[in-house]
């Protein structure tokens, strides 16, 4: 039984309100069905996809990751330059001993500006990924409100225009129970419509 696929992304990101549909051929004929969107178990913000949505989480793994192996000796060690005994003046390693004491200075100079530069990256995907924490708390329904609970025990969380908690929600979630309250509306399942019309 070939089947052809017409058009398989039922109103696609919320904007066409189209219909699916699938061309079937059986036993010499030909049946169009047609299947309606149903609704989203869950979204990140902005409709983004899940790539562009987790790479500051993977960014700032990665960003860590390399931070900690260029800073494999501390700030005091790339300042100290006084040789110890049995040591080659000035640190310089064994490829480094046709450069000048000014070019070993310059090089060392040019890998703390890598680790610098390294951990400035890292702090902004630090605040890339706790803003794209926060902004999956936004309230898409308003009659659920996430709040409530805490509402209940005396802590105000205001919202803005958008509904967004801001960071204040995550001091408030002490525990799974209060987290898994929080999200209980991005965990529920899609509506499913049993009308025949929509069964195959």
């Amino acid at each position: 039984m070939p089947v052809i696929t017409i058009f398989s992304a039922p109103s696609y990101l919320n904007v066409y309100h189209n219909r699916a549909a699938v061309l079937k051929h059986a036993n010499r004929s030909i049946t169009i069905r047609q299947y309606n969107s149903s609704a989203h178990p869950y979204w990140v913000p902005n409709f983004m996809d899940g790539f562009t949505w987790s790479l500051p989480f993977v960014g700032s793994n990665i960003v860590e990751m390399l931070l900690a192996v260029l800073s494999v000796c501390s700030e005091e060690e790339l300042e100290d330059s006084s040789p110890e005994e049995g040591e080659i003046p000035g640190g310089i390693m064994g490829a480094d001993l046709a450069l000048s004491p000014n070019e070993v200075a310059v090089r060392r100079q040019q890998i703390k500006n890598k680790i610098l530069a390294v951990g400035k990256m890292y702090r902004v995907f630090q605040l890339l990924r706790e803003e794209a924490e926060n902004a999956t708390e936004l309230q898409s329904d308003p009659r659920q409100d996430p709040a409530a609970p805490y509402r209940e025990r005396g802590m105000a969380i205001e919202t803005d225009a958008l509904g967004v908690n801001g960071s204040r929600m995550g001091r408030h979630i002490r525990n799974l129970d209060d987290a898994r309250r929080v999200d209980m509306l991005n965990e529920r399942l899609p509506e499913v419509d049993l009308t025949p019309s929509n069964l195959v």
